[in-house]
This record gives structure tokens, C-alpha cells and sequence, in this order.
């Protein structure tokens, strides 16, 4: 078999995100379960420490620190916190902030990896030791109602359940929090259960749909506390019956940014507020104790076994009704039950620490009057215990050095094929055969069973026997390539200085990803290129004008493009330093704006429907049903405005009217009738769909903007060539300037959820995750699927055959892409222990990944379905 010349360049697409795929397993670090012996547990029952009777968990989701200190959002929390009756803590939550490893890690005292973003949106399960587990293993009962995530626990765990399946609806500001209440009144007559877990939701939606400081909030805080007032009034009850304590707990999974939504390491996502209610204890404004403390504390104060995979220390303010002796045994058994689970030196500072306590509880077991040392002791016994804490959240989380270092290699390796110039149509195709590659195979083994196995401590299972032979056959094919260019080496000098500038100005993008900041705010250095393309563009548009009405007509061309490009610009801030800054978006959200969001929603739609009719749509027959479709779309949008659910009718009416256009669109395929299969039109109609109202303009901007782009490189370049690789450079900035204008960013926190679930009644995750796709990624896909447009009908115009279209396609495409993320790969491999790796470099490499991934699906695509000489098939 040959691999094709002309194929090269798609090869080594394929071949880098196969390898930057083995990159992100290795680098993204999965977290290694630390089991402890079951000593400490026997030690802590020997104590004979009191107990609590029954407990409440009320989690309400998003909850940051800063609105439950507010007096007026709960009034009836502050008076039990004056009257003693509730204290207050505060924690710190890890990354990542979303719920799943959240309620992971307070359950189980465990830190989840990153990577458990992506389980957050699945259905997969959690088998980790938990005191769930625990109070299960007790033959006690637990109930939940709330959030469907909790799921992940094995159903024999929950004696009854209230779940909300539409969890996930983030314009459900009220419903589930109402149905979860109502099982409230049921359960709290009911003696059956030790735990009850209610978990709401309502204000993690009003934060992802406006902000903490919408007029929604402080209606929804009160609510809220008007379910804290209904069961202290029943746990009261209780404990004047009862002489073990019964508890209600009150906290959060994580916190909320100030543009609202999570996901990220800011202090508003990472810090949130713990409460115990219905007991007399001491609140503490001083220290963030961490959220895994809590399951080793929890656990403790219930009689339960400390769960073996909690790395959490103690929160002595739960340790109820204690005297100083058992709480300072207590704290010191959960100090030496860390100490054995951590390989360590003796001269580390946390077993200084903890010998020291040692000696100062000696002393104050000989002499109880001695405050001091008790104080003294406690200190360091908590101190020692915090300090590995963290070094075992560290050491839980580990990153394959040899898979890291793999999917590097070969994407230098890639890199430096794409960088050497050849004249491609004159490198002979590749022969493939099944001996040449057996050799290299047999070499890569042998090398991972000799030095590999010693240097990353592997072991010879299948995974990693599979990712050698595959790496191995990479590297070969990889590196005939290189060779074969190397043999035909041909520097090739572009005429026009407009192309030497792009590629500057690409240079420059891929060497700012060494900088956290600049990664944060990337947007800013796109939206300069942008501009100054345009600017560019602009000016050799009024070249060679010389009568006053061409001149005039290219006033009239540019300059409302300028104009629109200043106005969306504002539409929707985004990045890390200006993200709370109001924007365009955000003030036509506002109550007394409604009317212009109806107006900028009219004219954006009627604007696109005009583009696409007089543009795109190539069938005539199928122009009402673009103008129906947008109409539909306003009837959606409207509604959305006013936070309803989308009633079927509007969105089924909207489908079956795409439908049509599809089904006339085959019928005059077969019939001969029509060369277009009119899939950018079907496209543009479902991207609106998703848009936010605002961002309506986006599709009608992107499109106009590359009219604009493609006019004036017909106009100021003359080689067919340049004016294709022009066309690609610029096409792949603006896919990259609307990605940003859209409100994206490279953190998680920006994507926009409520895409996923436009029109569903109930979830489902695959069409979620394709209409969050489409939606996040909408600029880059437009404006590939319009440089496709264009290059196909200067394809017809200039008579270029399809073979060297789509080999200019892969060739600048892929430089344009691999390029940056080999650079992007070198760096956070060095800076692989840098603060902000997880916050601020590891978001932006799953963005590249899916940016590749997504531009080898529509390259696919592309060489499988198109065929340049039949006419415009988009």
C-alpha cells in the first residue's frame, strides 16, 4: 500500500492529535487512592466519644462565601448565629470547581483529578470508601433529594430518593428547589433515616444563566433560608427529646465567579461557607479549613470509620461536646493516622512539628493545669496534620512522565515536518508494508522492557504495550515523511508582504502561550490582529480608487464592518481581568432593556436571513422556509428572555421546517435540479438556535467579514497560490476572533451549558454534548465552512483541481494548528509544577485538543464528501 504525497500533510494531522491524545492521558493526572490501616479507628472507639443522632446535609450549590455573610440574604442563619445556636467556618474547595469531584471529596476526604470535569457531565459511577459506604455498612439509612449527581453512588446507599433528573436545565430557577422542599415536609416526619442529603440547585443556575448580584439571588438566599428556619424548628424538637445531638450541616459544593457560573480557581469559586446548626459551638473567621477535612470529621462526630481513602485532617470545632483531653487524643490519632499514610523524612517539617506535639501532650497528660501545653499541642498537631494533608493531596495526583514525554517527541517530530520546505509534488509517494514497520515495533518494546520500565516505574500491561506499537508506527510513518521532504528540500518565497506579516503574526500567538497572563487574556491579541488585519485590508481596498465613487463605495463596503466589529467587541467580555466589567450583553439582559434585546434580536435575524438568501441559498424554492426558520427563531429567543422553559411547540415546528429544507435539498439532489446540498444554511439555522440572544449578530458579523476578507485578496494578490494560503491564515484568525466575541475563554467557567439543553424537557447527554460543541466552538466551524466556500468557487474560477486545493487545505491548516500546540506542549511539560498549571494551562491544552480534534473531524469530512469540480456542496 502507498500513502499519497498529496496525503502527507492530513497524515501528519491525524498522526498529532493521536499523539497529543497520548500527551493529555499522561499529563492530565489521575488520583491515586492512599488507604489507610483500620488502627486509628479502633483507637478513636477506645475514646468512647459522643455521638450524634441524626444529620442533615443541605448543600446549597453555588453558595459562596461572601452571600451567606450578607444579613439580609439570611436573616434567620445570622439571629441563630447571635443567639449560639450555629456556628460558622469556612473552606476551601480544590479544583476542579464543579460538583461531582466536589461531592467526591466531601464524601470521601479524597482529591479528585482533573480530568473529572468531563465524568461531571457523565453518568459514571463512584466506588470509593465513603462515610455513605459507611453508614450503609452500619445498616443505617440515608435519604436524598436533589441534584441527580449524586447518583454516582450505588443505589443500595439511599433508602429513598427525590432526585432532580433535569439537573442539568439551568433556566430551572424554582421548580426542582420547590419539589425538593416538598419531600422535606415527608421526611421530617419520618425516624427511619440517620442522614438526610438536600442538595439545591436553584442558585447555581441563576448564576450560570445571569450573576451572584442578579435581583434573583437575594429572593432565592431567603428561600433558602426559609428551608434552614423549617428544620431547625424540627431538629430543636429533637434534641430536647434526645440527649445525642442531632445536626444540620449547611455548605456548598463550590462557589460562584463574579460573571457567574464556575469552574475555575478564583477566590469567589474556591472558598465557601460551612455552618453547624441546632448545636452550641464556635465559629472561626480565621481559617479555611479544607472540604476533604470534612468526611474524617463528619465520620468521627457520627461514630462511623474514618473512609480509608480520606486524606483530610480534622475540624476541631466539630468535635461536639468533647472535653480537651478526648478532643486532644482525638486530634492527635487523626495527625499519626496521616503521618502513616505519607513516605517521609525525618527531618521534614511536619514531623518536627508532631514530635513536638508529642512531647507537649506528655507534658499536659502529667499535668492537666498546663494550658499551655494543651494549646501548644493542638496547634502543632493541626498544623503537622494540614501540611500532609497537602503534601498527600499532591502526591495523589500523578502525571505518566512517560506518556507526557511520548506524545511530545513525536509532535517535535511533526512540527519539524511541517517546518522543512519541499516541493510536495515532487516527493514520491510512501510504501507501507507491514515488515518495515517490525523493526521499529521490536525496538520500542525492548527499549520500554529495558530502560522505560526502570526510569517511569511502568509495568509490561496491555495499555502500555498498545501505546508503544502504536507510537512506534507513528514514528516510522512520521519519519519517512520528514525524510521524504528532507530529500526534496525547496525554499519557496512569497511575492506579497501581506503573507509575511500573517505568518509574523502567528508567530508571535504561538510564543505568548509561555505566559499564564497572556493565555488569560488571549482574546486581546486577537482582537488586535483582527483589527489590524482589517485595517489592512481597508487600506489596499481604497488603492487604486481614484474617482470619487469607487471611493465612495469602499466607505460604504468597510467602514459599517469596522463599526460592527467595535460594537460586538463589547457584546460579551470575557478573560480573567475584565471579566466582571458589564458589556453590551449584560446591559441588554437588564428589565428595563427588554425592549431593544427584542429590537437587536429582530434585526440580527432579519440581517442573517437576507445574508443567507441572497449568499447561500442557491435553491430558490427553499427561501421561505430560511425566512420561517428565523421566524421560529424569534419565538424562541423571546421566550427565552423570560426564563420559560421552551415550549415544545416552538422548537418542534423549528425542526420539522429543517427537516423540509432537507428533505427538498435531497430530492433536488436526485433529481438533478441542484448542486448545493445547502448544509452551511442548515448549520447557521441551528447555531442561532443555540446562540444567546446577544450573540445573534455573531453568524451575519463572521460572514460579512470574510466577504470582506476574500474581496480584498482578490484584489491585492495576483498568485492563485498566496491567495489561497492568505485566505487560510485569515479565515483561522477569524474563527478564532468570534470564538472570543462569542464570550469564550480559555477557562471552563465560559462555556455556555444552557446551549446543550435547548428544547429538551428531559436530558439527554449526547445531544448536550453536540449542541455544546457546535455552540462553544460555532466561530471556528463558520468560518472553516465559509474558506471552504470560497476556496471552492475560486476553484472553479481559476481552474485549480481539487488534489492541490485540498493539499493547500491540510498543509496550512496543519501548520497553523500543530505548530502552536508543540510549542504549547514544551512549555507546560517544564511548567508542568507551575501555580496556575491546573487553573489557567491545562484548560487551554483540552481547548487546543478539541480544536484539533474538531478541525480533523470537518477535514474528514471535507476529502470524503466534497468534490470540488461538482459545484458548491456547502
Amino acid at each position: 500500500m502507498n500513502l499519497k504525497s498529496e496525503n502527507f500533510y492530513f497524515i501528519l494531522l491525524i498522526t498529532s492529535v493521536i499523539s497529543s491524545f497520548i500527551f493529555c492521558i499522561g499529563f492530565f493526572p489521575y488520583s491515586v487512592i492512599q488507604n489507610s490501616s483500620n488502627l486509628s479507628d479502633s483507637e478513636i472507639e477506645k475514646l468512647n466519644l459522643p455521638k450524634i443522632n441524626r444529620s442533615v446535609l443541605m448543600i446549597i450549590d453555588a453558595l459562596r462565601l461572601d452571600l451567606i455573610i450578607d444579613k439580609n440574604n439570611f436573616p434567620f442563619v445570622h439571629e441563630l448565629l447571635q443567639k449560639n445556636e450555629a456556628c460558622m467556618l469556612q473552606m476551601k474547595v480544590n479544583l476542579p470547581t464543579v460538583t461531582k469531584p466536589r461531592i467526591t471529596a466531601l464524601t470521601s476526604g479524597t482529591v479528585p483529578s482533573f480530568l473529572d470535569v468531563a465524568r461531571n457531565l457523565g453518568k459514571s459511577k463512584i466506588y470509593l470508601d465513603t462515610f455513605l459506604h459507611q453508614i450503609h455498612m452500619k445498616f443505617q439509612n440515608i435519604v436524598f433529594s436533589g441534584d441527580s449527581a449524586w447518583f454516582m453512588f450505588p443505589d443500595k446507599f439511599f433508602k429513598r430518593t427525590y432526585a432532580n433528573f433535569d439537573s442539568f436545565f439551568v433556566n430551572d430557577f424554582y421548580e426542582g428547589d420547590k419539589n425538593i422542599t416538598k419531600s422535606l415536609a415527608f421526611e421530617l416526619k419520618q425516624n427511619d433515616w440517620r442522614l438526610l442529603i438536600l442538595h439545591y440547585l436553584g442558585l447555581d443556575h441563576i448564576g450560570h444563566v445571569f450573576n451572584p448580584y442578579h435581583e434573583l439571588v437575594p429572593e432565592k438566599l431567603k428561600e433558602m433560608d426559609q428551608v434552614v428556619k423549617v428544620l431547625h424548628t424540627k431538629v430543636a424538637e429533637w434534641n430536647d427529646k434526645s440527649k445525642d445531638k442531632s445536626v444540620i450541616f449547611l455548605t456548598s459544593d463550590h462557589g460562584m465567579r463574579n460573571a457567574g457560573g464556575h469552574s475555575g480557581n478564583s477566590f469567589q469559586e474556591t472558598h465557601i461557607p460551612f455552618l453547624m446548626i441546632g448545636v452550641n459551638c464556635s465559629s472561626n473567621s480565621e481559617i479555611f479549613y479544607n472540604q476533604i477535612d470534612f468526611a474524617t470529621s463528619f465520620s468521627i462526630m457520627s461514630g462511623l470509620p474514618i473512609p480509608k481513602s480520606s486524606i483530610g485532617a480534622l475540624i476541631p470545632e466539630m468535635m461536639l461536646d468533647m472535653d480537651e483531653d478526648k478532643k486532644l487524643d482525638v486530634i492527635k490519632i487523626v495527625n499519626q493516622r496521616l503521618l502513616n499514610m505519607i513516605k517521609f523524612d525525618k527531618s521534614e517539617e511536619f514531623y518536627l512539628k508532631q514530635q513536638k506535639a508529642m512531647s507537649l501532650h506528655k507534658i499536659y497528660s502529667e499535668d492537666h493545669n498546663n494550658k499551655n501545653a494543651y494549646q501548644q499541642a493542638s496547634k502543632l498537631f493541626m498544623e503537622s496534620s494540614k501540611d500532609i494533608s497537602e503534601r498527600l493531596a499532591q502526591q495523589s495526583l500523578e502525571v505518566n512522565l512517560f506518556y507526557v514525554l511520548l506524545g511530545l517527541f513525536i509532535n517535535i517530530l511533526i512540527s519539524i515536518a511541517l517546518i522543512i520546505p519541499s516541493d510536495i509534488s515532487k516527493v514520491r509517494d510512501l510504501k507501507v508494508a507491514t515488515m518495515k514497520f517490525i523493526p521499529i515495533i521490536l525496538v520500542g518494546c525492548g527499549l520500554k522492557m529495558c530502560i522505560f520500565n526502570e526510569i517511569f516505574n511502568l509495568k509490561n500491561d496491555f495499555s502500555s504495550f498498545f501505546v508503544i506499537i502504536l507510537m512506534s508506527v507513528i514514528v516510522r510513518i512520521v519519519g519517512d515523511i520528514l525524510l521524504l521532504k528532507i530529500d526534496k528540500y525547496k525554499l519557496h518565497l512569497f511575492d506579497n508582504d501581506i503573507l509575511y506579516l500573517l505568518l509574523i503574526g502567528h508567530f508571535f500567538f504561538t510564543i505568548s502561550v509561555g505566559s499564564s497572563s497572556f493565555i488569560e487574556e488571549e482574546h486581546q491579541i486577537w482582537y488586535y490582529f483582527c483589527n489590524a488585519m482589517f485595517i489592512i485590508l481597508t487600506f489596499y481596498e481604497f488603492r487604486g480608487r481614484k474617482s470619487f465613487e469607487t471611493f465612495f463605495t469602499v466607505i460604504i463596503q468597510c467602514f459599517p464592518i469596522l463599526i460592527m466589529h467595535i460594537f460586538i467587541r463589547r457584546m460579551n467580555q470575557t478573560g480573567d481581568k475584565w471579566i466582571n466589567v458589564q458589556d453590551i450583553g449584560d446591559w441588554l439582559h437588564q428589565k428595563e432593556n427588554e425592549e431593544l434585546l427584542h429590537i437587536t434580536i429582530i434585526i440580527s435575524l432579519a440581517m442573517t436571513a437576507v445574508w443567507l438568501i441572497y449568499v447561500h441559498v442557491k435553491d430558490k424554492v427553499l427561501v421561505p422556509f430560511v425566512g420561517l426558520g428565523c421566524l421560529f427563531l424569534y419565538f424562541h429567543h423571546s421566550r427565552s428572555m423570560i426564563n420559560e422553559r421552551i415550549d415544545l411547540s416552538t422548537t418542534t415546528i423549528f425542526w420539522i421546517n429543517i427537516i423540509f429544507i432537507i428533505f427538498i435539498t435531497i430530492l433536488f439532489k436526485l433529481t438533478g435540479k441542484s448542486k448545493s446540498f445547502n448544509f452551511f444554511v442548515i448549520f447557521v439555522l441551528i447555531s442561532l438556535l443555540l446562540h444567546q440572544p446577544q450573540n445573534l449578530v455573531m453568524c451575519f458579523a463572521l460572514g460579512v467579514s470574510s466577504m470582506l476578507t476574500n474581496h480584498a485578496c482578490n484584489r491585492m494578490i495576483k498568485s492563485s497560490h498566496e491567495k489561497i494560503v492568505a485566505k487560510i491564515i485569515m479565515h483561522w484568525w477569524l474563527g478564532k476572533l468570534f470564538y472570543f466575541y462569542q464570550g469564550n475563554s480559555n477557562s471552563l467557567a465560559t462555556v455556555d451549558t444552557n446551549a446543550g439543553f435547548v428544547g429538551q424537557t428531559h436530558v439527554n447527554m449526547t445531544i448536550v454534548f453536540i449542541f455544546s460543541t457546535i455552540n462553544t466552538f460555532n466561530g471556528q466551524i463558520i468560518a472553516l465552512m465559509l474558506l471552504i466556500i470560497s476556496l471552492v468557487e475560486d476553484s472553479k474560477r481559476l481552474m485549480i483541481d481539487s488534489k492541490t486545493l485540498m493539499l493547500q487545505l491540510s498543509k496550512w491548516l496543519s501548520f497553523l494548528t500543530i505548530i502552536p500546540t508543540t510549542v504549547f506542549l514544551v512549555i507546560i511539560t517544564l511548567l508542568r509544577h507551575h501555580l496556575f498549571i491546573w487553573s489557567v494551562f491545562s484548560p487551554k491544552l483540552l481547548y487546543d485538543f478539541c480544536t484539533n480534534v474538531l478541525l480533523l473531524i470537518i477535514l474528514v469530512i471535507v476529502r470524503s464528501v466534497v468534490k470540488f469540480e461538482g459545484g458548491n456542496i456547502l
